[in-house]
């Protein structure tokens, strides 16, 4: 894609939702485009969601201006979920997997994955996999051998 048509492209959205955005760290040249879209975006009154698991300080290879840029930003730090919340997330992703999962099945994946949401769900896809392809119902042993992995 063209820095033009990028520009253009970035540059007339209403909301701009960017993950990750300690993966700017060593491009100069994409930082400083990055930096012209969020001044533009800001001067129309755009809203901007910025997303890292940094916090700006902590964002050693991203240009200096960005930074003082984001830090007039609203900053919120995401702790990772408590056990009831992974409890009832892990409730979802299994019935949206049409999964069935006793509750103590449920219990032990959210107490061995408490870091964040995507172990969650990557434990659900790991037994949905298994379970299908062995043919066979989701129990506790097929949970500790499939997740101690």
């Amino acid at each position: 894609m063209r820095i033009d048509t990028f520009h253009k492209k970035y540059t007339e959205v209403d909301v701009l939702v960017v993950g990750d955005i300690q993966e700017l760290a060593n491009r100069p040249k994409t930082q400083s485009e990055f930096l012209n879209i969020i001044k533009n975006l800001k001067s129309k009154g755009a809203q901007i969601i910025l997303s890292s698991d940094k916090a700006p300080s902590d964002l050693l290879s991203i240009e200096k201006r960005i930074l003082t840029r984001l830090s007039s930003f609203l900053l919120i730090d995401l702790k990772s979920p408590a056990l009831e919340t992974r409890i009832e997330i892990l409730k979802k992703y299994a019935k949206r997997q049409s999964l069935e999962l006793d509750e103590s099945i449920i219990q032990t994946i959210a107490q061995k994955y408490s870091n964040n949401i995507r172990e969650l769900e990557g434990a659900i896809l790991k037994l949905v996999a298994h379970s299908r392809q062995l043919n066979t119902k989701v129990d506790l042993e097929l949970v500790r051998k499939i997740l101690k992995r």
